[in-house]
């Protein structure tokens, strides 16, 4: 028969909550706590723009779109997802 492991947590790791941390840890935490909201809404954004951008080019039945002057090029997939192409010959302006 095994032997049962106990678990230890050595104080004031993991086990232990501490309400009076360091002002400039609370200051990382929020921080840290700020940028993963925006982080969060930019990604909505960013979903949000790519349904959209292939609701319409399925709508009008456009499998390609040059961006950026040419630079690049948008191709929707059949599985709705977007792909990046650089163009062999960028157009002139």
């Amino acid at each position: 028969m095994a032997k049962k492991r106990t678990k230890i947590t050595p104080a004031g790791q993991l086990g232990d909550w501490l309400e009076d941390v360091p002002e400039d840890v609370h200051d990382a935490a929020d921080a840290y706590d700020k940028a993963h909201k925006s982080k969060t809404k930019s990604q909505g954004k960013l979903n949000t723009a790519k349904d959209t951008l292939i609701e319409k080019m399925r709508f009008n039945k456009v499998e390609k779109v040059r961006i950026r002057n040419g630079a690049k090029i948008l191709i929707v997939s059949a599985t709705d997802k977007i792909t990046y192409e650089k163009p062999e010959e960028i157009p002139a302006a």
